[in-house]
């Protein structure tokens, strides 16, 4: 029955019908499909099936190896020997009672589907985790427009097909539950319902940061696109203005040129102011999308500069063309005279405004704060660099006022004077401060860059050693050995990293940094960190020990196991006798027997020790979440661990109440 549909496969004996290997396989394969592959099988030779079989039945269904190959491949296999592997196989394959429903295969199709679901599930899952912490988004409203639609297609399309998916994926499993706790079947770490739900819960967490993120970015944008369209709108509306006023101030110099009066003088005058005010809101517009990164900010800025100069140009013309002729000398003077006090005015108007823009920028700086982190330093930096730029260009204006002295009166020159040279002190103390707060952002900028880069280091380091199965689910103690001394390695050549960045933090905070606070946070973070990242050190040391010493425990077991089944087995073989056997054979058994003995009472040495260190091995079951503990275990913290609510010191006793997390 065993070998039922396994071609060329039969069972006639436990002798010459098992040397081959293909039968043990094909046993393993009724029950388990997975763990075989009968391909293979029928390609390999005696000895590659024989240690295949033995191989995958001790280290998946946990039989202990009573055979090796080269005693099963030969022409008379010891009969006694394969019947007792057999019922050892026998002894760990399903028992499916009929009230559950599921035959073998069925199980095992049951828990295929489960396996297969979950894996794609999980790779889903950790797919979309990596996406949504990332924190860098694309600079243009159309983009972060486009990617919003995405996140919320995929909120309601995607996301609730997956959650089906899961819910299913648990209702397979209860289906097979039963087999889980009856040994039946091996979930492998990762893989159970609430693994599963804990992965969910990270991709929960995940969507409501990117929502949170991409509902402020995506508003942030749409106002900087908002007062990006109103520049655009209204530096339109301001290009017309200037178009006209270069028009009526034309007709006016060509009538005064023909002796004959303006006619457009109040208006454009008007015009004029009007578009003065309208170009310094739109400056400060721009800045604000400058501080914004608006990728169109620097167009606009060179788009309203432009309509600057073409003003600045407007009011000269107006000042110093409009009411200067080409008539008789006495005339000129004349209009001249009657004019000085007008133009004056509005040289003077002209040089306050600059003095004016200067304060305003000079109060900007002063107000201005420091970055918490990274992309608000960026920011800023990017910002400031902007407004930098802007401050150094706006030296020409004050070139071009000193060059309007020439056309005021004898009686203006002397507050004009009074003004320069309040703008150049000014100017002076405005230039300096940028240039001051542009060198602390480059300072600040380079510090929290090095110290973002090793937290995020450190953080990932801690989420993967706090994450590491230590239960008894994972036996690869060798593989972690390793791991740990890569893990030590990495932290030797950070540690000087580390101690260069706080001894910069340090240097920065000593000077005077105006942003010593976020340097103060960052260090602070960085040393709590590095000490966190040093405990958990301790703990991988005490797990490594402890797990180490768990499994060379059971590995010492087993082999007393093996070698007290094995010396059964000699006894029951060498001293089978009867009415035919020899006195000397019997004298040759006793003396046997002695020697025996004494191998026996060495034995019960090496038990009786093992039941002594059984007594300091640490139980790794409670680490598995799948096993819940029944009252209070008694643990005891094996590093220093300090939280807002809680403080435990290393060694101290507590009582674990609940193992699922």
């Amino acid at each position: 029955r065993m070998t039922d549909g396994y071609q060329g496969i039969r069972c006639d004996n436990f002798t010459s019908s098992w040397r081959d290997g293909k039968l043990f396989n094909a046993v393993i394969h009724k029950h388990y499909p997975r763990l075989i592959d009968m391909g293979k099988v029928y390609r390999q030779t005696n000895l590659e099936n024989l240690e295949q079989a033995f191989g995958v039945a001790e280290r998946d269904l946990g039989v202990t190896r009573l055979l090796d190959p080269e005693d099963v491949d030969v022409p008379h296999p010891d009969e006694k020997s394969i019947i007792t592997y057999v019922s050892s196989l026998y002894d760990v394959m399903p028992r499916i009672d009929a009230h559950d429903g599921l035959r073998a295969n069925e199980l095992e199709l049951r828990w295929q589907e489960y396996y297969e679901l979950v894996t794609i599930l999980l790779q889903w899952i950790r797919h979309h985790v990596t996406i949504f912490e990332e924190r860098k988004f694309p600079g243009s409203y159309e983009e972060i427009e486009l990617l919003w639609r995405q996140f919320l297609k995929f909120k309601e399309t995607e996301l609730p097909v997956k959650e089906s998916d899961k819910i299913h994926s648990k209702q397979i499993y209860q289906s097979f539950e039963s087999a889980v706790q009856a040994g039946q079947v091996k979930v492998p770490p990762g893989y159970h319902p609430i693994d599963v739900e804990k992965e969910w819960g990270r991709l929960h967490v995940a969507i409501l940061e990117r929502e949170r993120l991409l509902r402020i970015e995506f508003e942030r944008l749409e106002r900087l696109q908002r007062i990006y369209t109103k520049v655009q709108m209204e530096s339109g509306v301001c290009d017309d203005q200037l178009a006209h006023l270069e028009n009526l101030l034309q007709k006016d110099i060509a009538l005064l040129n023909a002796g004959k009066p303006a006619q457009h003088t109040a208006e454009v005058e008007r015009e004029l102011d009007k578009a003065d005010n309208v170009i310094r809101l739109l400056f400060n517009d721009v800045q604000i999308l400058k501080d914004g990164r608006h990728p169109q900010a620097e167009q606009m800025y060179r788009r309203v500069f432009h309509l600057h100069e073409r003003l600045v140009n407007l009011r000269s013309d107006y000042n110093l063309r409009l009411k200067v002729v080409t008539s008789p000398r006495v005339l000129q003077t004349q209009s001249t005279q009657k004019l000085r006090p007008e133009l004056d005015d509005v040289t003077l108007r002209y040089v306050e405004d600059l003095l004016a823009w200067v304060e305003e920028n000079q109060q900007r700086i002063d107000k201005a704060e420091w970055g918490t982190d990274l992309p608000s330093v960026e920011s800023q930096l990017g910002s400031h660099r902007g407004l930098h730029q802007t401050i150094e260009d706006f030296k020409s204006k004050i070139d071009r006022a000193r060059t309007d002295e020439n056309q005021l009166s004898p009686v203006s020159k002397g507050k004009y004077r009074e003004y320069l040279g309040k703008l150049d002190l000014q100017y002076g103390r405005l230039l300096n401060s940028s240039k001051s707060r542009l060198r602390n952002l480059d300072s600040l900028h380079a510090f929290v860059t090095a110290a973002t880069k090793e937290l995020m280091w450190l953080n990932d380091k801690e989420e993967e050693e706090v994450n590491y199965d230590w239960s008894d689910r994972n036996a690869n103690m060798t593989a972690k050995k390793e791991n740990y001394s890569g893990l030590m390695r990495e932290l030797e050549l950070r540690e000087k990293k580390v101690t260069d960045i706080q001894a910069l933090g340090d240097t920065l905070v000593k000077d005077g940094h105006p942003g010593k606070k976020t340097v103060e946070a960052f260090t602070a973070a960085l040393q709590t960190q590095w000490s966190w990242i040093l405990q958990l050190c301790c703990c991988i040391e005490a797990h490594l020990k402890e797990n180490t010493a768990y499994y060379q425990f059971f590995a010492d077991v087993k082999e007393a196991q093996d070698k007290l089944k094995k010396m059964q087995e000699g006894m029951k073989k060498k001293y089978n006798c009867d009415q035919s056997t020899t006195a000397t054979r019997l004298e040759d058994l006793l003396q046997d027997a002695v020697e025996e003995k004494e191998q026996l009472n060495e034995f019960k040495t090496l038990v009786a020790g093992l039941n002594k260190s059984s007594r300091s091995i640490v139980q790794l079951k409670p680490r598995n979440p799948t096993t819940p503990i029944k009252g209070k275990l008694p643990v005891q913290a094996v590093c220093d661990f300090k939280q807002q609510e809680i403080t435990v010191h290393k060694g101290d006793e507590c009582a674990l109440l609940n193992n699922s997390q």
